[in-house]
């Protein structure tokens, strides 16, 4: 159960990292209107890639 758990969170987190740059962009309203906890792993990320 945690294995399949780990990998729904990780696709997840590809998704919202995808549209965190995007979203970011266009609205960072919109961040934390989804979730700001969803969000706040994949912010970091965005801003450390960028």
């Amino acid at each position: 159960m945690s294995d399949a758990h780990l990998g729904v969170q990780k696709r997840e987190g590809i998704s919202y990292r995808l549209s965190g740059q995007y979203h970011g962009r266009d609205g960072t309203s919109r961040k934390t209107k989804s979730g700001d906890n969803r969000y706040d792993s994949p912010r970091i990320v965005t801003v450390g890639e960028k």
